[in-house]
């Protein structure tokens, strides 16, 4: 699929409101709201939109401890059945799977140092984790969800 200038300011402008009408889409990017529609729907049948979403504050939460964890998992253990245990987690804000020393690389969401120090032992005694390394997230960088498109 191709992705033009229109496209991409449709992207653009839905990334920073994904509520926004297609009447003021079609506004914003010059178009009619029957076109802006239709590539709306296009974009969105062709994967480049997978969806379309509420951004929640986990601070709401009281998970205002961030922290990121490179594990491994003991040899032989089961990389599903690791990945169906951290789905579930409301504590893993996202896991990834790595190459290299770890395994798995986890950011985590937690309320304050005695939720992370239970998260971490629960992943050592029951989720076959060998070895873990956590640091503490001091701050994040915001970025510009448009700026794939460059």
């Amino acid at each position: 699929m191709t992705i033009d200038s229109i496209d991409r300011s449709i992207l653009r402008t839905l990334a920073a409101d994904g509520r926004i009408t297609f009447q003021s889409l079609a506004e914003t990017c010059s178009l009619s709201p029957n076109a802006a529609a239709a590539r709306v729907r296009r974009l969105k049948e062709s994967g480049v939109i997978s969806g379309f979403g509420a951004t929640i504050d986990r601070r709401a939460f009281g998970r205002d401890l961030e922290a990121i964890v490179d594990l491994r998992l003991v040899i032989g253990a089961d990389p599903s059945t690791f990945e169906r245990s951290m789905a579930g987690r409301p504590e893993v804000v996202r896991a990834l799977h790595l190459t290299g020393d770890a395994d798995y690389q986890l950011h985590i969401a937690t309320t304050g140092t005695t939720d992370l120090d239970r998260f971490i032992r629960f992943l050592k005694s029951e989720c076959e984790v060998a070895a873990t390394d956590t640091r503490i997230v001091l701050g994040s960088i915001d970025l510009d969800p448009t700026r794939v498109f460059e």
